[in-house]
């Protein structure tokens, strides 16, 4: 090699180290968006007589964080690895078609939900069945009433869109072992709308759950909405049959989110309103547990009930729900999340 192109290899090398400091202070403003991940990035340190043992350790931890185009080399990467080689993430399950499905082990394990790996155990069933069986008693010693809705996961409505490797779901899973062990040793209620949403899915042109998010959309919700108040004798039309609906807007989701590519997926998912469909407000006092499934479920569920209090898993309290004092008490919990329910605290009842 010439000492002209070494030169020039040395300079372009020494450029690409120390450019992207400086051109990031001046572009920076262009590209800042909220981040990725779910975690809070690490603060500047303050160099102190006190905190100068750790300074350097936490300083590298700042700058790795807040590294010059972290996000935009990281979305490249990801969009490779999607584009070139199908990739997926430890979150997040790269399926046919464009679709995305969860695949975190720490929210819930919903692979295991799908290949019938999660099974509970005689413990587990004993356990949930009595704790159930105590909301059960205790609401109708009130004259109420306690139901357990279970939303199904995405992966088992759109299976045929999971990777092949997967196969088709597993006929028996925690949910199925769950339903079934309560109809045979207890009277609690349960609703388990998946006959229904593969009921619309064949009748309804609209996917009912988000391609690139966990979750399902205003369609799903409304399906899974409508199998509820249909147990609680509120009757609520079908989609197309008296409830219209029109797209609202485009937009990507949560898991599209997790492999860094929000915005190859801005526009790969509608949001839907649900229209004509006539809201009813039963009198009745209905407290209701939720998970991030319910968002979808909202709006439909406030036309039918004016007294009504929902809330999250995360913040529920037992005797909350009791001071409330509800005519009907629903436990709602996406599929994945049911083995949660061993944990469930009753105290009070």
């Amino acid at each position: 090699m010439s000492k002209f192109k070494q030169t020039i290899f040395i300079v372009l090398f020494v450029c690409g180290i120390v450019l992207p400091v400086p051109l990031w202070m001046v572009v920076a403003p262009f590209f800042e968006k909220e981040g990725t991940e779910n975690r809070t990035l690490a603060e500047k340190p303050v160099l102190s007589a006190e905190s100068y043992t750790e300074y350097a350790e936490e300083y590298e931890a700042y700058f790795n964080d807040h590294l010059p185009f972290r996000e935009e080399l990281i979305g490249v990467e990801s969009m490779t690895d999607f584009l070139l080689f199908k990739s997926s993430s430890d979150r997040v399950i790269a399926g046919k078609d464009g679709w995305l499905f969860y695949a975190a082990k720490n929210d819930g394990e919903p692979v295991k939900n799908y290949t019938g790996e999660d099974l509970l155990s005689k413990s587990q069933l004993k356990s949930i069945a009595e704790k159930l069986t105590k909301i059960d008693e205790y609401m109708k010693s009130r004259g109420g009433r306690f139901i357990l809705f279970i939303a199904p996961n995405k992966e088992r409505v759109y299976s045929e869109y999971m990777p092949d490797k997967y196969g088709t779901p597993a006929e028996k899973s925690a949910v199925t072992q769950l339903i079934d062990y309560l109809h045979e040793n207890t009277d609690v209620e349960v609703v388990y709308c998946l006959d229904e949403l593969m009921a619309a899915k064949e009748s309804c042109a609209d996917p009912l759950y988000y391609k690139t998010d966990t979750h399902w959309n205003q369609l799903g919700g409304y399906v899974g909405s409508r199998a509820l108040m249909s147990a609680l004798d509120v009757d609520l039309p079908g989609l197309g049959d008296g409830a219209e609906y029109e797209v609202t807007g485009q937009d990507g989701g949560d898991l599209a989110k997790y492999l860094h590519l929000e915005w190859m997926f801005a526009k790969a998912d509608n949001e839907y309103e649900v229209k004509a469909y006539a809201g009813v407000q039963d009198e009745r006092k209905i407290y209701l547990h939720v998970d991030s499934f319910y968002g979808a479920m909202l709006e439909y569920v406030n036309a039918c009930f004016e007294n009504r209090e929902a809330v999250h898993f995360r913040n529920f309290v037992m005797k909350d729900m009791l001071e409330y004092e509800p005519d009907i008490f629903i436990y709602e919990s996406v599929e994945r999340y049911l083995p949660q329910l061993v944990f469930l605290d009753t105290e009070g009842l």
